[in-house]
């Protein structure tokens, strides 16, 4: 017999609710959940991640909201989450691992937001499943150039419509071996509508994987620091629809280069200023490559330590430094993809510079003078000494293909350790090489698991430091008179302490903070400031910050004036006549790549710098015209050499020295308001 059971309607209700909603977690009230693993919250003028998501959802959409600040407990225990939308609200900061429990997330978008900077190496711990990353159309001025390390799966990022002025040049990568090799993960990258000028060569270099590339909408300088880019361009055929399509990049600068492709580009290049006057020759000349890389001031990779000698009883030793060459010393992994069980395979060929003697020389010519063309491969075969001073002797391997066999062999001990592996190759640089350095090749193959990703409580050696020489509104161009005091700026951004050390014109250098011998130069963490200026002071100036073994370098070069006469001989400017009450305009047309700055020395030693006024005089900003303002005093010319003569109504009376134009580069072209 069956008996009967009578249900109400609320209690169908809450078992419908129930089965719909494990956990007894029900749809947080101001949004809706149509599915069971979706929650949906459009449109609510949320201002925060409402409490109580249902910890069973796959895809949560918040956007069109006002929603300001993300807690540490907005997003907690959600491990199933694949889809999460924050796009359009009012979010102006990240906290570090809002989205540590994040572990199934694939698409992570945070597009139309307020987002100013990505601060931190920890702002997206634990996205290790990330796929898709959208951070487009905020004000991110700044990224820290760690906090895509901890998205090894990152395919796709887009950071259109931001006002990104510079990226370090580890800022894409999404994981990195050894602490030494960087690489990016990302399949699609779009870097529209910012500001960037030029970009550094390894953004691009470490991203083997790339498909599409979007770079149109920034302000481009079509110069010789964006060679390489040309170069990588045409080895990545059909990444940027281009030339033709609506993504390819224009030049902005410089003004013979507006507006055409930078990738209809041959060979740009840089070029001294030059100021154009009429009935005058100005050719604008290419300008050598004086200024030193940033590679210049790399410490080195390493070191090695050679015992070389063959079977004919030759024998040589040798202490080499491991060090950065131009091109990519490492072949990327033909797979990217992260893998906690088997490690990633590189193929490594690093650059050996040894210091040597004639004799020594002479003894490593007869043994490895075969092996220019093709290396001498070695095998590891006794171990000489342990850890600390860890060291093997090598063998020459037996050849298969009929190259030589001379029974090379090598006691080699190497920092890093890592660099000492079952086989090795070893490669004399001929076209390098002379009797007091020798250049040799260092190849061998290592297989290594991703680093770990950074956690807060390690200042480990696992998050090496990092540094950054900020170029947004710093001036690298300088001008100043002799006497003055001028301050040449370096402003750092940096994961640690960094050190600064500055490189004056003669080679001499300066540890910040610290000061000349004689008082006038010091430097300090903010820059180097230079007292009672002299003629000699001229020249190029660097910057060099170093954190750990990154390091950045910036340029400036300062041209000093003595604006009592000008040059014997010098070209000057036609004469300019103007009516007294009136104001008068003084133009200036120059050429240079990249475009050169102008600053107007005057008659009482005052410098005009772009964008200032002095005394009645101003020179307005993106214009090349010196404008007079006060109506007592008119400009004359004189047929009196390097004199010019400002007339005052009461009286009349010379001033010795001349308006010039000083372009901060070596090669300064003068214009002079004279006439001789």
């Amino acid at each position: 017999m069956y008996r009967g059971v009578c249900v109400s309607v609320p209690l169908l209700t809450l078992l419908v609710l129930t089965l719909v909603v494990p956990m007894g977690q029900a749809c947080p009230r101001s949004c809706n959940c149509y599915q069971a693993n979706e929650v949906h919250c459009t449109f609510r003028s949320l201002l925060s991640i409402p409490s109580g998501l249902p910890i069973h959802t796959h895809r949560i959409n918040f956007g069109f909201n006002s929603i300001s600040t993300i807690h540490d407990s907005s997003l907690a225990g959600l491990k199933k989450v694949e889809l999460l939308m924050l796009h359009s609200n009012d979010l102006h900061h990240l906290p570090d691992e809002a989205f540590r429990d994040l572990k199934s997330l694939q698409i992570l978008k945070l597009s139309y937001n307020k987002l100013r900077e990505i601060s931190s190496s920890l702002t997206f711990s634990g996205l290790t499943s990330l796929l898709r990353l959208y951070l487009d159309h905020n004000r991110l001025q700044h990224i820290h150039p760690r906090a895509l390390l901890q998205l090894p799966s990152l395919r796709l990022l887009r950071l259109q419509g931001n006002r990104l002025h510079q990226l370090h040049p580890r800022t894409l990568c999404t994981l990195s071996l050894l602490n030494t090799y960087y690489f990016s993960t990302l399949r699609h990258l779009d870097l529209s509508n910012n500001s960037l000028t030029t970009l550094p060569r390894d953004t691009l270099a470490t991203a083997p994987l790339l498909e599409t590339l979007v770079l149109q909408a920034n302000p481009w300088s079509c110069d010789c620091r964006m060679n390489w880019f040309l170069t990588w361009s045409l080895a990545h055929p059909g990444l940027m629809k281009c030339p033709g399509g609506p993504q390819c990049p224009i030049c902005a600068s410089p003004d013979s280069l507006q507006g055409q492709g930078l990738l209809e580009q041959t060979d740009p290049l840089c070029s001294s200023p030059v100021i154009a006057s009429p009935g005058r020759d100005t050719p604008l000349e290419t300008e050598h490559s004086e200024i030193q890389t940033s590679e210049s001031f790399r410490e080195p990779l390493g070191t090695a330590s050679l015992g070389l000698s063959d079977q004919q009883g030759n024998s040589v030793d040798l202490v080499c430094n491991f060090t950065h060459s131009d091109s990519q010393d490492i072949a990327p992994p033909p797979d990217l993809s992260l893998s906690s069980s088997s490690p990633l395979p590189l193929a490594l060929s690093l650059s050996l510079e040894c210091p040597v003697e004639r004799q020594s020389y002479e003894k490593l010519w007869r043994i490895l003078a075969y092996y220019s063309e093709n290396a001498v491969r070695l095998e590891r075969h006794i171990m000489l000494s342990k850890v600390p001073a860890l060291a093997y002797r090598y063998r020459q391997a037996p050849e298969t293909e009929g190259y030589y066999h001379t029974g090379v062999q090598s006691s080699v001990e190497t920092r890093p350790q890592w660099l000492l592996q079952p086989a090795i190759s070893i490669q004399l640089n001929r076209a390098q090489s002379n009797r007091h350095k020798v250049q040799l090749i260092y190849s061998t193959r290592v297989s290594a698991h991703p680093d770990p990703a950074s956690h807060p409580s390690a200042s480990s050696p696992s998050s090496p430091p990092w540094v950054l020489i900020s170029t947004n509104q710093t001036a690298t161009e300088l001008a100043t008179v002799v006497g003055s005091k001028v301050e040449l700026s370096c402003p750092l951004l940096s994961s640690g302490n960094p050190k600064v050390q500055w490189v004056q014109p003669d080679g001499s250098k300066l540890i910040s903070p610290s000061s000349s011998l004689d008082g006038r130069l010091q430097a300090s963490t903010s820059g180097l400031l230079i007292h009672k200026v002299q003629l000699s002071d001229a020249g190029i100036y660097y910057c060099i910050a170093r954190a750990g073994k990154d390091v950045d370098v910036l340029p400036l070069r300062l041209a000093v004036e003595d604006s009592s006469f000008p040059p014997s001989g010098e070209q000057v400017g036609p004469p300019v006549t103007a009516t007294v009450g009136k104001p008068i305009s003084l133009s200036c047309k120059a050429f240079g790549s990249p475009v050169p700055h102008i600053n107007w020395v005057l008659p009482d030693g005052n410098l005009v710098r772009q964008g200032l006024a002095v005394s009645g005089l101003h020179f307005p900003q993106g214009h090349s015209q010196l404008l007079a303002g006060q109506p007592r005093y008119e400009l004359h010319y004189k047929k009196k050499k390097g004199l010019a003569m400002w007339r005052k109504k009461e009286r009349e009376f010379l001033l010795a020295g001349s308006v010039q134009d000083l372009f901060n580069l070596p090669r300064t072209d003068v214009f002079q308001l004279e006439n001789p």
